[in-house]
């Protein structure tokens, strides 16, 4: 079965952490503003020669000047795809592909999109601590960039059915593509500005799932001490306010917290790039985010 839910909800927030401010900064080029659809059109019938000039577009969407692009489909590669990195100055890059997607471009996409991330973030010197949480990041950048709708896409589900005498076993698999959990790219997705998606997505599945992290996200960006929250969530607030002013001490903000009251202080996560902040309650003030200089206005 796929993993549900946001096991990886600490490295999605570092993800975010790293690239909105390198944006803001101009350290990045700017994002996207749609889901990139340069996959329509393309010649599943001369599929070698094709996906070298999707490779080239998606570099393009990426802004990245490249030289020699070469893209092989390779039977049996365990991995969906991989891509190998050129060192610093070079304009080459190659990637493989696992021959089964040779006609199907939309996860072609997907791949591509992941794969050639790994090459931005390398020529930008963008990066978090080697394993899942480079890998998160460098979904995160696909999503920003445009490709979040054709990675959401890869989450299918199946369901065989078999008769055991008088009873029918039914057995469920799902699969999908990338480092985020489905919920999880819902989540990404929907802080990305691209929440709104569905009508993009072929898999139910996807919409399903896309729909659970767009609630979380919502719910984040909503939560107090912001001051658009509403009216039951602030009475929630209040209440655990009031009991935090009697204890001496309440632990730091955990993963799936959406604020964390202590004596006389709240803390919560700014709306942009996730980074903690820290303020008085009982006052009404605009927090700037100490990382990507955001003002979030509070009621606490």
């Amino acid at each position: 079965m796929t993993p549900r839910g946001f096991p990886n909800i600490g490295h999605v927030r570092d993800a975010l952490g790293v690239l909105v401010p390198a944006i803001k900064k101009g350290k990045l080029p700017p994002p996207a503003t749609a889901p990139w659809e340069g996959h329509v059109g393309f010649p599943v019938n001369d599929a070698v020669i094709g996906v070298q000039h999707l490779a080239r577009k998606i570099a393009t969407a990426y802004e990245l000047s490249v030289g020699t692009v070469i893209v092989t489909f390779v039977e049996g590669l365990k991995e969906a795809g991989r891509v190998e990195l050129s060192g610093p100055g070079q304009r080459d890059f190659f990637v493989e592909l696992r021959a089964e997607f040779k006609a199907q471009p939309r996860v072609i996409t997907a791949i591509l999109g992941h794969e050639i991330a790994h090459i931005f973030l390398h020529h930008h010197r963008v990066h978090l601590a080697p394993g899942l949480a480079e890998e998160i990041l460098t979904d995160a950048t696909a999503v920003l960039y445009g490709f979040g709708a054709v990675m959401a896409d890869t989450f299918r589900v199946s369901e065989t059915s078999e008769v055991i005498g008088d009873m029918i076993r039914t057995t469920r698999s799902e699969r999908h593509m990338g480092y985020l959990t489905p919920d999880e790219m819902g989540y990404v997705l929907t802080r990305s500005g691209f929440g709104g998606i569905d009508h993009k997505l072929e898999s139910f599945h996807a919409r399903d799932a896309l729909a659970v992290g767009r609630t979380r996200a919502r719910r984040e960006l909503t939560a107090p001490p912001l001051r658009r929250t509403s009216w039951w969530r602030r009475a929630l607030y209040n209440l655990r306010r009031w009991w935090a002013e009697w204890r001496k001490h309440a632990p730091e903000l955990e993963p799936l917290d959406f604020y964390r009251l202590q004596a006389g202080k709240v803390l919560f996560r700014c709306t942009v790039c996730c980074q903690g902040v820290r303020v008085p309650t009982r006052t009404t003030l605009t927090a700037t985010c100490p990382r990507c200089e955001t003002e979030l206005p509070c009621d606490t």
